[in-house]
């Protein structure tokens, strides 16, 4: 077994095994070991480094996600890539701390809980109402109990199936650019980088606005709850759709007006997205509760 010296000084990738020409094998990329690399100081130096490289991408990447709709997306199909997070990367981060804002802020925007299931006004409802009450009467349980166990599982469920949003917002991003020629995966990292700034909307812009609303209610006395639902998806609505217009404008390259009409199209169409969301969210927590 060689020493610690000796595979320091060695002109072998220990990697890799193989022959060193420099500090770093042309094989693989590792760098080759010293002696300083075993120091709790350097090891240190090297954790520290690592976390305020991730800080600097991740900071870099959500001022950009922000202030320059579409500039991430299309830095990354150009190859600029280093400086910042990688999209599904981006994504994951920020899906993380959605769900745990939400749990502090008791938001249910994803969740959607059973009542709304089967209450609100979806295109689904009529078959949710139909399936629940024959659920509950087969198992002689109440709604109330029921409902316990379903919002738990949404809660799990909503985690993971946000997901499949991303794809279906690209097809549709495929279909309205099918004369663009340009490669699915294009589409799939404009996407994944709007629903990520969506999350970032739900996170800060959605609360500040709910915030500012009730205390506006509060201030002329008007009973805020009745409509806020209503209002903050047009509040949500009208954000996105002028973030799509300027994403649509520097990721595709084309005029203000064109941006604007596909925009309005997308967003309306984003509705229709939501809705399939919450369907496949409901049957997958309806045949696992």
């Amino acid at each position: 077994m060689r020493t610690l010296t000796q595979r320091s000084s060695s002109r072998i990738c220990t990697n890799c095994h193989t022959i060193l020409v420099g500090q770093y094998c042309h094989n693989c990329g590792q760098r080759k070991m010293s002696l300083r690399d075993f120091s709790i100081l350097h090891f240190i130096g090297q954790a520290i480094d690592t976390l305020t490289h991730i800080d600097s991408k991740f900071y870099q990447s959500i001022k950009y996600l922000i202030v320059k709709p579409g500039f991430l997306s299309a830095e990354f199909v150009k190859g600029k890539q280093i400086a910042y997070m990688k999209p599904v990367q981006l994504f994951l981060l920020i899906n993380i701390i959605y769900f745990f804002s939400a749990s502090i802020l008791d938001q249910k925007t994803l969740t959607t809980p059973l009542y709304f299931h089967l209450i609100g006004a979806t295109p689904y409802r009529t078959m949710a109402q139909s399936m629940v009450s024959q659920k509950i009467q087969e198992r002689g349980i109440s709604i109330e109990e029921y409902e316990t166990h379903f919002d738990k599982n949404g809660a799990v469920f909503s985690k993971t199936l946000i997901f499949i949003m991303i794809p279906v917002f690209a097809l549709l991003l495929q279909l309205f650019y099918i004369r663009a020629k340009r490669f699915c995966v294009e589409h799939l990292v404009f996407s994944i980088h709007f629903f990520a700034f969506l999350l970032v909307l739900l996170i800060i812009g959605l609360p500040l606005f709910k915030f500012a609303f009730i205390g506006a209610a509060a201030l002329f006395h008007y009973r805020e709850t009745i409509y806020m639902e209503y209002i903050s998806t047009g509040f949500i609505s009208i954000c996105l759709f002028f973030y799509l217009s300027i994403s649509l404008k520097t990721f595709y390259q084309q005029s203000v007006v064109l941006s604007a009409g596909k925009s309005l199209l997308l967003t309306y169409s984003l509705i229709w997205v939501l809705w399939f969301y919450r369907m496949i969210l409901f049957l997958s927590c309806f045949y696992t509760t």
